[in-house]
């Protein structure tokens, strides 16, 4: 049986670590959310993709195996060549499958011209700010992967040229120019634009490599151009990459992308695979390969691990190459976080590591001392409130007017205590907010959020996301023509946000106060409030106040799980698991970020807005529930984590 073809996304993975192609070859499972259905789901790709074939009509070959696709690849730029011969300005071929020896890719764009090809990579990734180069000539390090795919593409498709030109009728050296396109971060959306069900229609189907997330122009007449998109040469970025391809594996540092392609394919052909070893480091600590049981690990195996220590070393939060490579000399592959000296690690790993070796919680003495006067602003007796957003952004807008990007703030919940005292089943649920229909839901938004947040008294959410939204909503609101009630409307986030919009405000992160208040071993080296909310869901005193008979008047909802709430959630819709790939493929999306259940991450919410826009949705009362019972929980996981902090954190020194 033929060896199967080194695709371009697998030469990516090698030049990135060698160990990672040898897992993607051998089929391990991977933690990622670099998949089609996600692409469109999360960045709208396939969507650039739709509008700018419907901008530029072609041939679209859409073959993402190999062998017949590669065939049929050749016929079609063939009948290019010779329709550019007869006179045709050009001919663009969408999708393109090139194979040669033991080498394949399949090219987004190949436009057809008399006197040249033009290789045009489509990216749903907004257009670089300060160029692809450095000052110093070189790529920056963000672009490196896509100009590495971008390189793989054009030597491929230069050699296949020079094995197959007398067959197309060109010479050997028939001129190739890669070109890429991109998202234009300050378009504006125009009525031809927009991702709605009148301008896109999606599918899905599952093949021998993944889903395929495919999206179809239907808005008639198609736009003879857009500003959604713009188009980049990369003469001068080709030329570096060909001759450095970026990578630090050692059998591919300082040598090009062709010298990369012969070397990458002698190991697989001859299966000898550089030592394990040898690619040991920090960056092991968010391989894609480092999944859990019953699922066969690849990090497991590059460290010779039959199951991951408790507490190993690549868990040390903000651990350098330095502290990895020592540990590793001093102690071995199976180096644990108890295993370091306490005078080697820095300020912010000591309380993990002082946790870990003790094997108690570790709490900060002024905090355990007054834990309301750290959450709380001094002398506040009022209402303390629980926050949670859900946003959608996609490069190509839901609305006229729009820009790539935008955050849509479709959803909010809340929870509300009457003081900062008050015990967890004297909380209150916020009506909350959810709009699925509306592409330009930030008026109504805001609007309901004064409405439920009346008053004064700090909001609590975690990490930066609201902060975020809010002030990016009063951005896009300032910057147009005022409508009623707009002063009233940036008073009001001013009020949440400070008038700079960096604090000040109402708005209270609770993450870096939990930051700095403890540390708990079973974070592992994390703060995710999805880390978190296990450790409160463990008291009984919190979780009693939560599940089923929990006596809170003011909040009808309750959770169940064993180790965590959001396991008690429901499972998909059966339509919606249909419509995107079908209940294999959804439930690995909701895997993806931090385990199973229903619609319960943020990029599950985005799946089911997804759904409800472009598949009719919106009256799905499933979806709706759904939405409404995941967001409301990370609004009560917040009230769940400020009782664990306010009535557990300080007892737990006394613990022992």
């Amino acid at each position: 049986m033929p060896t199967p073809p080194l695709t371009k996304s697998q030469f990516k993975l090698g030049l990135d670590c060698i160990q990672k192609l040898r897992h993607v070859r051998a089929g391990l499972a991977q933690n990622t959310n670099d998949n089609d259905m996600l692409r469109l789901l999360s960045e709208g790709g396939a969507a650039v993709e739709a509008l700018q074939r419907a901008i530029e009509p072609g041939a679209y070959m859409g073959g993402i195996g190999h062998g017949s696709a590669a065939e049929e690849s050749m016929h079609h730029i063939g009948l290019a060549l010779q329709a550019v011969r007869d006179g045709a300005p050009r001919v663009s071929l969408y999708e393109v499958t090139i194979e040669l020896d033991g080498f394949l890719a399949r090219i987004d764009l190949l436009r057809v011209l008399h006197d040249r090809l033009e290789l045009v990579e489509m990216k749903a990734k907004t257009r670089p700010d300060e160029g692809i180069l450095t000052k110093k000539g070189g790529i920056r390090s963000e672009w490196i992967p896509y100009m590495q795919d971008i390189g793989f593409q054009h030597e491929l498709l230069r050699q296949w040229i020079a094995r197959h030109h007398a067959a197309l009728a060109i010479r050997a050296d028939f001129p190739i120019f890669a070109r890429l396109l991109v998202v234009d971060r300050a378009g504006t959306a125009a009525a031809t634009d927009i991702l709605n069900r009148d301008n896109f229609r999606s599918a899905y189907r599952v093949g021998s490599r993944g889903t395929r997330a495919t999206v179809e122009y239907v808005g008639n007449p198609p736009p003879a151009s857009t500003a959604m998109l713009c188009e980049l040469p990369l003469d001068d970025e080709l030329k570096v990459i060909l001759v450095g391809a970026g990578s630090s594996v050692a059998q591919f540092k300082d040598r090009g992308i062709a010298d990369c392609m012969v070397a990458m394919r002698a190991i697989i052909d001859h299966d000898v695979w550089p030592s394990p070893a040898d690619s040991l480091g920090a960056h092991c600590r968010t391989c894609e390969f480092r999944v859990d049981p019953p699922e066969t690990s690849g990090f497991a195996r590059c460290w010779g691990m039959p199951a991951f220590p408790t507490h190993h070393v690549a868990d040390l939060a903000r651990i350098s190459e330095k502290q990895f490579a020592e540990a590793l000399e001093d102690h071995g592959a199976h180096a644990a976080i108890a295993d370091l000296a306490e005078g080697s690690l820095r300020d912010a790993q000591l309380k993990q590591w002082s946790a870990v070796t003790s094997g108690r919680p570790i709490v900060d003495p002024v905090f355990a001392a007054d834990p309301i006067a750290a959450m709380v602003p001094t002398g506040w007796t009022g209402p303390v409130w629980f926050l949670d957003f859900e946003t959608s952004a996609y490069p190509i807008p839901g609305r006229v007017g729009g820009h790539p990007y935008e955050h849509v703030p479709f959803q909010f919940e809340g929870h509300v205590l009457p003081c900062p005292t008050a015990p967890l089943r004297d909380r209150m649920r916020l009506d909350g907010f959810l709009e699925l229909g509306d592409p330009d839901p930030r008026r109504s938004f805001v609007d309901a959020l004064r409405a439920q947040l009346a008053g004064d008294g700090p909001v609590f959410h975690w990490h930066f996301f609201e902060r975020t939204v809010l002030n990016r909503i009063r951005t896009t609101i300032e910057a147009e023509p005022p409508r009623e009630g707009d002063a009233e409307r940036i008073a009001f986030i001013k009020s949440l946000v400070g008038s700079g919009g960096g604090g000040g405000g109402r708005l209270v992160d609770l993450l870096p106060v939990a930051q700095q208040a403890f540390y708990h071993p079973d974070l592992r080296g994390s703060y995710s409030i999805k880390r978190v909310v296990p450790i409160a869901w463990a008291e009984p005193a919190i979780r009693e106040a939560f599940t089923e008979g929990h006596g809170a008047a003011g909040d009808p909802d309750w959770y169940s799980g064993d180790s965590d709430p959001y396991d008690g959630l429901p499972a998909p819709p059966r339509n919606l698991l249909d419509e995107l790939g079908g209940d294999a493929v959804v439930r690995k999306v909701i895997s993806e970020d931090e385990g199973g259940g229903g619609i319960r991450n943020g990029g599950m919410a985005m799946l089911a807005y997804h759904y409800a826009r472009m598949f009719d949705g919106a009256r799905n009362p499933e979806i709706n529930a759904q939405l409404r019972r995941y967001c409301r929980l990370d609004s009560a996981a917040m009230v769940m984590v400020y009782g664990l902090m306010r009535d557990v954190v300080p007892t737990w020194p006394a613990r022992g």
